[in-house]
């Protein structure tokens, strides 16, 4: 080995020949280990299992070794630290070093016997490291004082939503105590806008900074969509592919994943579930047991999406089918990493929503479109959370303070000074703040909320769905059940969970337990998901398949049948215009295939100018509205205004005829201007609207829609 590894001491270079058994680097690790002693902040980007992490350690375990320090690894599951527990170890030993993992499993003696004398690497979650910065015991500046290396493995599961806000503002606020403007590394699989993604990470650091992408090598991918008919059950025909494989099965909603896996084993596929609502030991030892066999299949929800380690996959399985083309691609990377294998990945689809949507993700991937990271830039809900958890860590600081925040994290870049001065204002009027002389200090309702014992609230920003702790009579943990599922289904229920089949005894919502008992077999309800926004360009990969002409050359014989029915059904009513208007009866649609955000705007802007009864999916809007009324007038109407944009007033009435969905644990405590901004944000896109209103269009006058219906519902 040559370049890099020269650059490396003598004591690594021995580590990584002896003790890992190396030969040669990966072209992502000679990159990374250049790049990273050159003192450079960096995005790594290669495949699931393609070294990525030592590409990042071994560097940062060299330039400590010589030179002292600390380091972050940062993660976002608990699940992947303990994955990754050993692998960090044996990488720290190479320089000598000491590696530790924390967080909300770990003992308490254990944190304690660390902050007394703590390792060179810490391993954490955004959580816990927000955990070390509340809590006034810790010796932050003993702690990260010397910190040199903050390293984010899977980065790309946290761009985009509130964790990853999080996550940046944690690292703006370490800068508080680092001496040294410390190097941020980024681990990702392949992402769309890899630049955007490095100058989210990059905040305020000064560090010059390079993606790294090498050259993907040419791999060998099998994909296969098998579309079921209307009573065709899924796991007769998994349990056929799955024969003799070691493979995965994701679904999008965990109350399949427990009837999957039932049906995997009356299929004789040795089986386990894996998924949020279990408990840790049991999805453990469905880890533990999977990574030993060689015949056998985990029934999963994204849990395994990210690089957990189960040992090499011969077959991922999908029934439906994700709705992103990053989540579809880092699934099929699960598979093929075995020299001379391919990847393959299998859809089990229905016969038009979930089919069609397989084929649309396949076809962008094919052209290699990925979505490209869009983070947020004014979170305001993040922001809010922030003030209370520097509050909480500094016990009162001043408004100017507050107001300037910690460094330049990139989700507070557009939330604007009155912005933050009304947040200030809306927290000191409903008693969360208070002034004392010249500081802001928590006031009696954030004591109550989240001082002291009750803590533990504020240091996870992102929302947890209220759940129900499920256990047996002779008080055995099963796992948990969201509350709204357990109401929703009345006085007695009878579910699956940890593959096997319960009734409830009692429901103690106060104590937030549900006691069971085994019950008989029985009907399997169904756990529904929240409704899925699919992206505009998904939504029009599946208008142009169903336009289309050509054959499809990934499609199988019967899954090519199934398309040309759609296309016959629907293709006539779809060209040639992008935007078609069609009067049926007393309804009129709006065929957008634009995605659910776009079509929130049409519709609720329909429903609140005409009072007219609206439904929306991700690629149509249906309005009843009387086909002796005045409505051609009414929908010009509404094309016209979305052409011209719409003012901020008219924004609040389309927030105010939205479902009210708690995307924030934080967003009841915003003002209701910014309480609306968020809702809007989240659940319209303008922008998009006014560009459909501004296409070609026609009207048409037809009889029934065709029977298919693509995309979910928004």
């Amino acid at each position: 080995m040559k370049g890099a590894f020269d650059r490396l001491s003598e004591r690594v270079r021995q580590g990584v020949v002896q003790d890992l058994g190396w030969r040669e680097f990966r072209p992502i690790q000679e990159m990374a280990i250049e790049a990273i002693l050159d003192g450079l902040n960096v995005l790594a980007l290669a495949p699931t299992a393609g070294g990525k992490t030592e590409a990042a350690m071994i560097p940062v375990v060299d330039s400590l070794c010589r030179d002292g320090g600390r380091a972050l690894y940062l993660s976002p599951l608990r699940a992947l630290l303990n994955d990754q527990e050993e692998r960090l170890i044996r990488l720290a030993r190479l320089g000598g070093l000491r590696s530790f993992k924390w967080h909300g499993d770990v003992g308490a003696d254990r944190k304690r016997a660390f902050a007394a004398d703590p390792t060179e690497i810490l391993m954490i979650t955004p959580e816990s490291l927000e955990v070390i910065l509340a809590i006034p015991r810790y010796d932050k500046p003993a702690l990260f004082g010397n910190l040199r290396f903050v390293v984010v493995d899977e980065i790309h599961a946290f761009a985009g939503d509130d964790r990853g806000d999080h996550l940046i503002a944690l690292l703006e606020r370490l800068t508080e105590y680092a001496e040294s403007d410390f190097q941020r590394i980024g681990l990702s699989a392949t992402v769309g806008h890899p630049e955007t993604l490095l100058s989210w990470l990059q905040g305020s650091s000064r560090r010059e900074a390079r993606v790294l992408r090498p050259p993907e090598s040419k791999s060998r991918r099998v994909v296969e969509i098998h579309p079921l008919g209307p009573d065709e059950e899924p796991g007769p025909l998994a349990a056929r592919l799955a024969a003799g494989q070691k493979s995965l099965l994701f679904s999008e909603s965990r109350g399949k994943v427990e009837k999957l896996k039932l049906q995997l084993e009356e299929g004789g596929v040795r089986a386990w579930s894996h998924h949020a609502s279990l408990s840790r030991e049991y999805r453990e030892e469905a880890e533990r047991a999977f990574r030993e066999g060689t015949s056998c299949c985990i029934v999963c929800t994204s849990t395994m999406e990210l690089g957990l380690d189960v040992g090499d996959l011969d077959l991922v399985l999908q029934f439906h089918a994700p709705p992103t083309v990053s989540a579809f691609l880092q699934r099929l990377g699960r598979t093929g990493r075995r020299s001379g294998t391919a990847g393959h990945l299998a859809f089990l689809t229905d016969e038009s929503d979930s089919f069609l949507l397989a084929c649309a993700l396949v076809s962008l991937a094919l052209e290699g479109w990925i979505e490209p990271v869009r983070p947020t830039t004014r979170s305001a809900h993040v922001y809010l959370h922030q003030v209370l958890a520097r509050l909480l860590q500094r016990g009162g600081l001043t408004r100017r303070s507050l107001v300037e925040g910690v460094g330049s994290p990139w989700c507070f870049s557009d939330l604007a000074p009155a912005d933050r001065e009304e947040i200030l204002d809306h927290l000191l009027g409903t008693g969360l703040l208070e002034k004392v002389d010249s500081l802001l200090v928590l006031g009696r309702e954030g004591e109550k909320k989240f001082g002291h014992a009750n803590f533990l609230e504020l240091y996870s920003v992102f929302e947890t769905p209220q759940e129900l702790r499920v256990r047996t009579l002779d008080n055995q943990e099963v796992g948990t059940l969201e509350t709204w599922f357990a109401q929703s289904l009345g006085e007695t229920l009878v579910f699956v969970l940890g593959g096997r089949a319960w009734v409830s005894v009692e429901c103690d919502y106060e104590r937030a337990v549900l006691t069971v008992k085994p019950a008989p077999r029985g009907r399997i309800p169904t756990w529904m998901g929240s409704p899925r926004l699919l992206s505009y360009e998904v939504c029009q990969a599946m208008r142009r398949l169903l336009i289309g002409e050509a054959p499809v050359p990934y499609l199988g014989p019967r899954a090519a049948r199934c398309l040309e029915r759609l296309r016959l059904e629907w293709g006539e009513l779809l060209r040639p215009t992008p935007l078609t208007i069609q009067r049926q009866g007393d309804e009129v649609l709006l065929h957008t295939y634009a995605g659910g955000k776009v079509n929130n705007v049409f519709g609720r802007l329909l429903e609140h100018r005409t009072g007219a009864r609206v439904s929306i999916d991700n690629t149509r809007v249906r309005a009843s509205m009387p086909a002796s009324g005045p409505w051609w007038s009414a929908i010009e109407d509404v094309l016209d205004r979305v052409r011209a944009g719409l003012d901020a007033e008219t924004i609040r009435a389309l927030v105010a005829l939205l479902p009210r969905a708690r995307m924030s644990k934080f967003q009841p405590d915003l003002p209701p201007r910014l309480e609306t901004a968020l809702t809007a944000e989240r659940l319209l896109d303008p922008d998009g609207a006014r560009a459909v209103a501004a296409g070609e269009r026609r009207t048409v006058e037809t009889g029934p829609t065709p029977r298919g219906r693509q995309g979910g519902r928004a």
